[in-house]
């Protein structure tokens, strides 16, 4: 297919997104193709989605929110927002809290035994290639969901966390939430922190930052509880659901110290819960108590409780050969040979 130059221009919705954020838009005058998509015509906007990677899209799908271009519609839930590539609203119903993050990145997986089914362990604990084949993947097709190192995501922390990376959970409201972060560069505090707005929302205290320069682990109890709220589907006002349910888990990451001036940080990050909620009939003992989770979940899965960087060293430790008996044999045949002739 033909690719034809483009010719980038300034329209009113570039230029209404705040100092200091990339977004541009552009008059396609043909076909080309962009991340994997087919555009026939019209104009593109291109910017930076909620996981901090560049996301281009049909103008329509970008919206201006005080002065943050985003990639989402208010009317789509977190399986639509997931499946059309887009990330979630703030104002969302399934938020409804806008601090920080205009938008959200909807978390990859609906449940840990989601994440162990579709990526398992033989699928990338003996790849010691995998960072290779997620970089040069993604270059091909940056909206590839194939590689995902023990249960991990990619992200980019944007300098001066314009904009921070911000995760939406799916399932997980009034849950024990796992994180884990890794920075692919070294000496770089990350923090994790609360997304919520507190002055727009001062019944919820939300969590306590935590910070790590190296590896982030991170157990949090989410005090969220179950609602009845309305979700319209459609500007016209004419399909509204109503839903009971306990709002999606959000978080931000940004960088504390120590990330390169004028420069973007790539990390790793991965997020699993608890199957059940604090609202939930559960059994008075640790396998079915929330509260246990951070605990019991290395118990179920001890061979996913490591980071990125672990997978390569598990991958050589499985590669290293113990001797044989013949190479024993042989080295304490030579080690008499040369005793004897020192004799």
């Amino acid at each position: 297919m033909e690719k034809l130059l483009v010719l980038s221009v300034l329209t009113l919705l570039a230029l209404s997104v705040e100092e200091g954020y990339e977004f541009e838009c552009y008059d396609i005058t043909n076909t080309m193709e962009m991340q994997g998509r087919t555009f026939n015509g019209g104009r593109a906007c291109c910017g930076i989605a909620a996981n901090g990677k560049r996301r281009c899209g049909r103008e329509n799908e970008w919206n201006i929110y005080q002065g943050h271009a985003r990639f989402c519609n208010i009317y789509e839930d977190a399986q639509q927002a997931f499946n059309n590539h887009h990330d979630l609203c703030c104002d969302s119903p399934l938020i409804d809290n806008c601090g920080a993050c205009k938008s959200f990145h909807v978390w990859d997986f609906e449940s840990v035994e989601d994440m162990v089914n579709q990526h398992p362990v033989e699928s990338w604990i003996n790849n010691t290639d995998w960072r290779d084949d997620y970089y040069d993947g993604e270059l091909l097709d940056p909206l590839s969901r194939d590689i995902y190192p023990a249960g991990y995501i990619n992200a980019i922390l944007r300098d001066q966390n314009k904009p921070p990376v911000c995760v939406y959970v799916r399932n997980s409201g009034g849950h024990v939430i796992e994180v884990k972060i890794e920075p692919e560069s070294e000496g770089s505090t990350v923090c994790i922190g609360d997304s919520l707005d507190d002055q727009a929302d001062k019944t919820n205290p939300g969590f306590t930052t935590t910070c790590d320069a190296a590896q982030l682990t991170t157990c949090i109890q989410d005090g969220t509880l179950k609602t009845t709220f309305q979700f319209p589907r459609n500007a016209n006002g004419n399909n509204i659901e109503t839903r009971n349910e306990a709002r999606g888990f959000t978080f931000q990451i940004t960088c504390q110290h120590g990330c390169l001036e004028q420069d973007d940080l790539p990390l790793w990050l991965r997020v699993r819960w608890s199957t059940k909620g604090y609202e939930d009939q559960v059994e008075t003992n640790a396998f079915e108590n929330p509260e246990m989770f951070c605990e019991y979940v290395n118990r179920d899965y001890p061979e996913w409780d490591l980071f990125p960087t672990d997978i390569e060293l598990v991958t050589q430790a499985i590669g290293e050969d113990a001797p044989s008996s013949s190479s024993t044999l042989s080295f304490f045949v030579t080690l008499l040979a040369v005793a004897c002739f020192l004799i």
